[in-house]
């Protein structure tokens, strides 16, 4: 399934992946880091999440933009910040 994503990704300009980490024991679920050249260019973002869909990949797809990560704030966090700028239901 992601061999596919991959393949595609080979060819794009606009970003790469530089983790995927499943979850559970039956790796029905998984991470997916992915770094982009301009998390402001909306079309493009909305282009992986589509691409990733393409490929087999089910469910919601969050983005959050690095800046989150660096400033320790994630998704259960005492200030009540929403740190998704982005989201994709397939």
């Amino acid at each position: 399934m992601l061999n596919l994503f991959l393949k595609r990704l080979r060819k794009s300009k606009d970003m790469f992946v530089f983790e995927i980490r499943y979850l559970g024991k039956f790796q029905s679920a998984a991470t997916i880091s992915i770094a982009t050249t301009d998390w402001t260019n909306k079309t493009a973002t909305m282009n992986i999440g589509r691409t990733l869909f393409e490929a087999g990949v089910r469910g919601v797809l969050r983005y959050k933009p690095e800046v989150f990560t660096a400033l320790g704030i994630y998704f259960k966090n005492s200030y009540q910040i929403t740190p998704v700028v982005y989201e994709l239901r397939g």
